[in-house]
C-alpha cells in the first residue's frame, strides 16, 4: 500500500514540471560563426570547419604559388586559426548554459516506522514526498545570459585578431620566399660573370699577358660563389618549409612563389593611416570587454541576494490511508556573507579595464609608428638603390670588365668592381625585404592594403 501510494504521489508531483525542461537542455553540436560588429564581414568570418575527427584533405600547390592562394590555404587549414576558432563555439555554447534554468530537487522521506507498537513496520509511518524548485533571485539568470553574451562576443574579437595576425605572418613567410629567390637568383647572375670572368683570365693568362696567380684568383673567386649558392639553396628550402608549415603540410610541393616584389608603392602620409587602427580587433574588443566587466559587477550585486527555494509535495498517512499537501519556502539568511569581496574585485577589474583600454590604444599607435619609420627607411633606400646606386655600380662594373680585356686594369680592380656590383644588388634586395614586412604590419594594423590609400606607385 505504501509503495503504491508513494509511486501515486510521485506521478501527481512531476506532472507540473514535465513541460518545464527547455528543448534547449540538450542542444544539437553547432559551428556558430563570429558575427560583423565593428570590421567586415570579410575580417570577422571564420572558415568552414568540420567537425575534428573530419579533417580538410590539404591540396597541395604544385606549381606557381601566389600570395592570395597561399592565403586561402591558410584559412582553411592553419592549426592555430582553427583551434581558436574553437574558442568561439566553445563561449557560444556556454551562453547557452548560462539561461539554462537550475533542475528541480525531489525530496523523500519516511518517519514513524520502524518502532514498537503501533509503529512497527510501516502501520503508523508518515511518507512525505516534496519537489523543490530554486529560485534565481534578482534577474541572476538573465545577469548571467547577458555576461556570456559579451564573453561570447570577446572570443569573436579574439578570433579576429589571431586571424590577423596569422594572415600578416603568412604573408611575411611569402616575403621571406620571394626575397630568398632573388638571393639565389643574384648569386646565379654571379656565377656566370664569375665563370666568363675566369675564361678572359685563363686566356690572358695563356696569352702572356697577365701572371698565373690571377687564374688562382679567378678559381677562388669561381669556389666561393659555390659555396654561397649551396648556402641560398638551403636558405630559401627553409623559407619554402616555413610558409608551407602554416597551412600544416609537411614539405613544401609548390614550385616557386610569384609576387612583384620589386613593386613599391608610394607611401600616404602617415594622419591618413592612424584613423584606420580604431578598427582593429585589439582596439575595437574595449567596447565589449568593458561591457563584460560591467555585467560581471551586476552578476555579483545580484548575487547578494542568493537563491530561494520553493517546495511543496504531500504527506501520506499509512495508519488513515490519508494524503495531505505540504508546501514551503527555503530562504538564505544573508547575515555573514553579502558578497562584498566579490563585489569589490568586479569592481576593480572594471577599473583595471579601462586602464589597459587606454595602454592597448598606445601600444597600436606606438606600433604603427614604428613599422611606419621603418616603411618610410626602406622606401628612401629602395628608391635611392634603384634610381642611383644600382646603375651607377652596372655601369661601372660594365666599364671596367671592358677596360680589363683591353688590358687597361688589373684582374684585382674588376674583383673589387663585381663586388661593389653584387653587395649594392644584395642591399636592394634587403631594402625590398624590409619594405614588405614593414608594408605588412602596418596593413595588419589598418586591416586594409596600403594600395587602397597610396597616391601612386614608382615605377619599375
Amino acid at each position: 500500500m505504501l509503495f503504491r501510494n508513494l509511486s501515486l504521489i510521485m506521478a501527481s508531483l512531476m506532472i507540473p514540471f514535465c513541460g518545464c525542461a527547455s528543448n534547449d537542455s540538450n542542444p544539437e553540436f553547432t559551428e556558430p560563426m563570429p558575427t560583423e560588429r565593428h570590421v567586415s564581414q570579410e575580417e570577422f568570418a571564420s572558415p568552414e570547419s568540420p567537425p575534428p575527427d573530419v579533417p580538410l584533405k590539404i591540396i597541395e600547390p604544385r606549381g606557381d604559388l601566389s600570395l592570395s592562394h597561399a592565403l586561402e590555404l591558410v584559412l582553411q587549414h592553419n592549426p592555430e586559426l582553427k583551434a581558436i576558432s574553437w574558442d568561439v563555439r566553445i563561449a557560444e555554447a556556454m551562453r547557452q548554459q548560462a539561461g539554462t534554468l537550475a533542475n528541480p530537487e525531489l525530496e523523500i522521506e519516511v518517519e514513524e516506522f520502524g518502532g514498537a507498537g503501533g509503529r512497527r513496520r510501516f502501520e503508523g509511518s508518515e511518507t512525505g514526498i516534496q519537489i523543490g524548485q530554486p529560485l534565481d533571485l534578482a534577474g541572476k539568470r538573465e545577469k548571467r545570459t547577458q555576461l556570456s553574451t559579451f564573453k561570447s562576443k570577446l572570443a569573436e574579437w579574439d578570433y579576429a585578431s589571431k586571424r590577423r595576425i596569422v594572415l600578416s605572418q603568412v604573408t611575411a613567410l611569402f616575403v621571406e620566399v620571394l626575397a630568398a629567390q632573388e638571393q639565389l637568383s643574384l648569386i646565379d647572375k654571379k656565377g656566370r660573370l664569375a665563370e666568363r670572368l675566369l675564361e678572359v683570365v685563363e686566356q690572358r693568362v695563356q696569352a702572356g699577358k697577365d701572371s698565373s696567380i690571377e687564374k688562382v684568383r679567378g678559381e677562388v673567386t669561381f669556389a666561393r660563389v659555390q659555396i654561397e649558392k649551396k648556402q641560398a639553396e638551403r636558405t630559401l628550402a627553409a623559407a619554402r618549409q616555413k610558409l608551407a608549415a602554416t597551412w600544416a603540410s609537411k614539405s613544401a610541393l609548390f614550385k616557386s612563389a610569384v609576387g612583384e616584389f620589386d613593386n613599391v608603392l608610394e607611401i600616404p602620409p602617415f594622419d591618413d593611416l592612424t584613423p584606420l587602427i580604431v578598427e582593429h580587433p585589439d582596439m575595437a574588443r574595449w567596447e565589449d570587454e568593458l561591457d563584460s566587466k560591467d555585467a560581471a559587477l551586476t552578476l555579483e550585486k545580484a548575487r547578494r541576494s542568493e537563491d530561494t527555494v520553493l517546495f511543496g509535495g504531500a504527506r501520506y498517512f499509512d495508519d488513515t490511508d490519508d494524503v495531505a499537501f505540504v508546501m514551503g519556502v527555503s530562504v538564505p539568511l544573508p547575515l555573514f556573507n553579502q558578497n562584498a569581496g566579490n563585489i569589490l574585485a568586479a569592481r576593480y577589474e572594471l577599473l583595471q579595464t579601462g586602464e589597459r583600454k587606454r595602454a592597448a590604444e598606445i601600444e597600436l599607435h606606438v606600433a604603427l609608428s614604428q613599422a611606419y619609420h621603418a616603411l618610410s627607411g626602406a622606401h628612401a633606400e629602395v628608391t635611392a638603390l634603384k634610381g642611383e646606386v644600382l646603375p651607377r655600380a652596372r655601369t661601372g662594373f660594365d666599364a671596367v670588365t671592358r677596360g680589363y680585356r683591353e688590358g687597361k686594369f688589373e684582374y684585382m680592380t674588376v674583383l673589387d668592381a663585381q663586388r661593389t656590383l653584387f653587395e649594392t644588388e644584395g642591399l636592394y634586395v634587403d631594402a625590398l625585404t624590409a619594405y614588405h614586412r614593414a608594408k605588412t604590419e602596418i596593413e595588419r594594423l589598418i586591416g586594409q592594403e596600403i594600395n587602397t590609400i597610396a597616391v601612386g606607385e614608382t615605377a619599375r
